[in-house]
């Protein structure tokens, strides 16, 4: 079967991940990551996951991307004690809503630009790294 993408765990086991997407994201391709990042994550007690959208855009409608976080998430197995951090190019907007609506429905989801800063978000939530 074809895959879109990429998926795995990383080298610390701590977060699965989905990058290299090779195609617009829509809701069909949505459920096809979440699903996958459930599967993995229940596979090997994780519940972080980094998605990597950088490259392509999303190309769900405002409607959409309500229902997938008001009902289709959990549909999919997404439950709202995960982590997940998704990278986006800079200058991309394509996921702002999503990122909205998957927050006022009590997910914990963050938009980044950095993978450094979303790695450390996933593993450490919102505390940054101090500085001496």
């Amino acid at each position: 079967m074809f895959e879109p993408f990429e998926k795995g765990t990383s080298p610390d086991g701590k977060y699965v991940y989905v990058r290299n997407l090779s195609v617009k994201t829509t809701p069909e391709v949505a459920a096809h990551i979440t699903k996958a990042c459930v599967a993995l994550g229940t596979e090997h007690n994780i519940k972080a996951c980094l998605i990597d959208f950088r490259g392509t855009t999303s190309n769900v409608s405002v409607t959409e991307k309500y229902e997938f976080a008001y009902t289709k998430a959990a549909a999919l197995g997404l439950t709202r004690d995960w982590r997940i951090a998704m990278l986006r190019d800079p200058g991309d907007t394509s996921f702002n809503f999503f990122e909205t609506v998957m927050q006022n429905s009590a997910y914990n989801l963050k938009m980044f630009t950095d993978e450094q800063e979303a790695i450390h978000w996933l593993l450490h939530g919102d505390r940054m790294a101090e500085t001496g």
